[in-house]
């Protein structure tokens, strides 16, 4: 991935800034509309962790857009509702 994209992308949204130089292991991030992430890795790969809808999303799409990086999801931390549940809602 290219780190100055990652810079322009990510740093205005980087709680405290990223450094001048290099990429930290990991860093907070945090948008204008109350949402925030966790994000892990370097220039090779970041990993985004507990982000809701919202800008958190537009910035991690826009880095994916620029870097031409693709975007996995790894996990659910909730399970889709059972059939009987969707049947009562």
């Amino acid at each position: 991935m290219d780190e100055p994209a990652i810079r322009d992308v990510l740093g205005p949204v980087t709680a405290g800034g990223i450094p001048p130089t290099g990429l930290p292991e990991f860093w907070d991030l945090e948008a204008g509309d109350g949402g925030g992430a966790e994000v892990y890795g370097d220039a090779l790969g970041l990993a985004f962790n507990r982000f809701p809808p919202g800008q958190i999303l537009d910035h991690v799409a826009e880095l994916a857009r620029r870097t031409g990086a693709a975007v996995r999801r790894r996990s659910c931390s909730r399970p889709p509702p059972s059939p009987e549940a969707r049947s009562s809602s």
